[in-house]
């Protein structure tokens, strides 16, 4: 695994050892930083949530892209804390190790993105669970990868869908 873009592109990062961990691709991020760059909403000084960080590329990437602070969040941190400690951003970034339909926060949030278990709805109860909590501005934009028959909540508005062979990455922002 490796950065696609920015200021840390290029460097490796630490991956998984089993098939607990299932990473965004690099090809897959890749597309995503492209789309984000190219229009979709900058990152440049930016709050983000990475929620199912697994290894932390998504929200690695980001913070290689121009965004401020990163806040992780995962079951088990311990892929990111050696990837945040590698690439030397511990300062720019924040890491929770909690299940993410437990977790709660009062801070608010530029972008946030998901990458979750496949077939097991949770992509649908996390961005529940999201609004519940109301870390959202109204400008913030979510990135969701899911399996590509997955549904979404309907108080969500698709902004633009991409489909990767059998994974979707859905752009959404909350509907008003």
């Amino acid at each position: 695994m490796r950065i696609t873009s920015g200021q840390y592109r290029g460097r490796v990062l630490e991956g998984p050892k089993s098939d607990k961990v299932r990473p965004t691709s690099d090809k897959v991020r890749q597309a995503i930083f492209n789309i984000l760059n190219h229009g979709a909403k900058p990152l440049d000084g930016a709050s983000v949530l990475d929620l199912f960080c697994g290894t932390g590329g998504l929200g690695i990437e980001a913070l290689s892209n121009g965004a401020s602070a990163v806040h992780f969040v995962d079951m088990d941190t311990s892929l990111i804390r050696k990837n945040i400690d590698k690439l030397g951003i511990g300062d720019e970034a924040q890491v929770t190790r909690k299940d993410v339909l437990k977790f709660h926060t009062p801070k608010t949030y530029d972008f946030i993105f998901m990458d979750p278990p496949y077939h097991m709805e949770l992509a649908h109860k996390t961005l529940e669970h999201l609004q519940s909590l109301g870390v959202m501005k109204p400008d913030s934009l979510l990135i969701v990868e899911t399996e590509k028959e997955a549904k979404l909540p309907p108080s969500f508005k698709i902004i633009q869908e991409k489909i990767y062979g059998d994974i979707k990455v859905s752009f959404l922002e909350q509907d008003q």
